[in-house]
């Protein structure tokens, strides 16, 4: 065969060849013998073998020999395997023969004990969280029609990608110290394998085995050192559970001794890592949600922190839930342990991660510090004064349920049921110097600015001043939207002096809101307010920018003339 294909090569195609070689006994052995006399060949074959193949190719008998014909020609050329194995993936074609290549090369690393030994966590997670929705389908069909073969999927190339990476969790667990504390040199090893079974589960519909499931609460159960890595692993640790609430069924109490410790090792892990750990706060917001009912929120959150979409069933999270809600955080466990987390200093829209701004704007939205009588006001003060440019999204929406929660009972004829108010002396400290008569102190004039300049703003005391300037306006509207609810219930609100109002520079915070984009969500709801309330300030501030342009305009003129 071999001498007449090289005789007669126009005749005898050698793709025909082999597609007919593989329907024969023996024939994927007796293709290598032909490839080795005509090495030239070898990739023209496997395109031709991989393109006739059928997408699920251990769906069928002759899959399964044209699998294995493919695997014995890159045995042959090992330098080939993961070229014909991107073939594979691009054509979406034969997932086996995928993972068969990968395992292989894996296998065939000297150390597998290094993570750079093999590219097998990787490939799968890769395929499952690229942006390639045609291969991920694809890979997640082969998952499942792996599983439906039941007994008879034992021998699947499934299983064999399966107990490779049980074994990569159980030599993780090997490496732990008997104290259950993970070293810091396996953590990122473990941060890619719980996720890319959460990717497993999630996307391909995996189900897990009990040895899998023993093996999978221990590990992410386990202890890691106090670095940026640590504790990326606690908050994939923690969403893991949420994804996979099967992992809590049958190990619910080390579960719950496990978010207890981090519950105490909170403080320590920020201190010594040197980052914030974002997931106490996520230990209070997924509490907080789960006390209101809010699956969706807590859905939001798990993928964003897996950084994958995956669905789940509000009736899945029951065992979680009363975990979270009657055992570890009941809701005035909540209240009383989220007003003692300090603030986010310099707080900004670049400021990335779970804050405890958004816990305390959640409690405050379900009005859980009125019903237990917590009081937050000074938290609130603080984090507005903490604040810089460019402003975070979550201050102006802080500021509006916290006006709502002062002035609006949570339950009716109940002065108790609202929150305090900030008082003049508080809202005075942040303007400082600014109170004079409403107008901005003049550091300098500028006849092309057409207005004052406020102080330095190297201070960043424009943030909160202007999220103050927001809370004063709204809650004036409020209070006025409200009034005849409050004269009915006879209760007394809290009214804002006109003379200390006066003294606010309205015009000038609300102009740099417009001027400066740092400060573009804040400045409709404040153009709003001020339309409303003071009207004839926004005609004039309208007059103001007039004569900016206009000026700049001539400025622009006379550049272009002298060019």
């Amino acid at each position: 065969m071999c001498i007449a294909h090289a005789e007669l090569p126009g005749i005898l195609h050698i793709q025909d060849i082999a597609e007919t070689l593989i329907h024969l006994k023996n024939g994927p052995f007796l293709l290598c013998r032909l490839i080795a006399n005509a090495p030239d060949s070898f990739s023209e074959v496997c395109l031709s073998l991989i393109s006739n193949g059928e997408k699920q190719d251990e769906d069928t008998s002759w899959g399964c020999i044209r699998m294995q014909a493919l695997h014995l020609l890159c045995q042959m050329n090992p330098h080939q395997a993961l070229v014909i194995r991107a073939k594979a993936v691009e054509m979406c074609r034969m997932p086996g023969l995928a993972v068969l290549l990968t395992l292989s090369h894996c296998n065939g690393n000297a150390d597998i004990e290094e993570p750079s030994s093999s590219d097998l966590v990787a490939f799968v997670s890769g395929i499952l969280l690229g942006s390639d929705d045609k291969v991920r389908t694809w890979f997640a069909q082969y998952v499942r029609n792996c599983q439906k073969k039941g007994e008879s999927g034992k021998d699947t190339t499934l299983q064999a990608l399966r107990d490779e990476l049980l074994q990569r969790l159980q030599r993780l667990l090997h490496f732990s110290s008997e104290e259950q504390d993970l070293s810091d040199s396996r953590v990122v090893q473990a941060n890619s394998l719980l996720r890319l079974f959460c990717a497993l589960r999630g996307i391909a519909g995996l189900k897990f085995t009990e040895e899998e499931v023993v093996v999978l609460v221990r590990l992410l159960t386990s202890h890691p050192p106090p670095s940026p890595a640590g504790i990326r692993f606690v908050s994939l640790g923690l969403c893991m559970l949420l994804a996979c609430p099967s992992l809590v069924l049958d190990h619910e109490k080390q579960v719950v001794q496990w978010i207890q410790w981090l519950m105490e090792e909170e403080s320590y892990f920020g201190r010594t890592s040197g980052v914030h750990a974002s997931f106490g706060e996520m230990l209070l917001l997924i509490a907080i949600h789960f006390h209101g009912n809010q699956v969706a929120p807590i859905t939001e959150l798990v993928c964003s922190t897996l950084g994958m979409k995956i669905p789940i069933r509000q009736n899945s999270l029951s065992k979680m839930k009363n975990i979270f809600t009657l055992e570890l955080f009941t809701d005035q466990v909540v209240t009383a342990h989220a007003v003692k987390v300090a603030v986010t200093p310099n707080l900004s829209s670049n400021t990335i991660g779970f804050l405890p701004v958004h816990c305390i704007y959640q409690l405050l939205k379900s009005r859980a510090f009125t019903k237990h009588k917590v009081r937050i006001k000074d938290w609130v003060y603080k984090q507005i004064c903490a604040s810089i440019p460019p402003l975070h999204p979550i201050l102006p929406a802080l500021v509006e349920v916290y006006v709502n929660s002062v002035i609006v009972p949570s339950s009716k004829g109940s002065h108790d049921t609202t929150n305090e108010p900030l008082s003049e002396e508080e809202i005075s400290v942040v303007f400082g110097n600014s109170l004079q008569n409403g107008e901005a102190p003049m550091k300098q004039t500028s006849a092309s600015a057409g207005f004052a300049t406020l102080g330095d703003d190297s201070n960043n005391q424009m943030a909160p001043q202007l999220l103050l300037l927001y809370y004063l306006l709204l809650y004036e509207d409020t209070r006025l939207n409200s009034m005849k609810a409050i004269v009915v219930s006879g209760r007394k609100e809290k009214r804002y002096s006109g003379d200390f109002l006066a003294q606010l520079p309205m015009r000038y915070l609300v102009v740099t809101a417009q001027r400066d984009e740092r400060f573009a969500g804040l400045f409709p709801p404040l153009l709003r307010l001020l339309a409303t309330h003071y009207p004839h300030l926004c005609m004039s501030m309208i007059g103001c920018v007039e004569r900016v342009e206009h000026q700049l305009l001539l400025f622009l003129d006379k550049d272009s003339d002298l060019d």
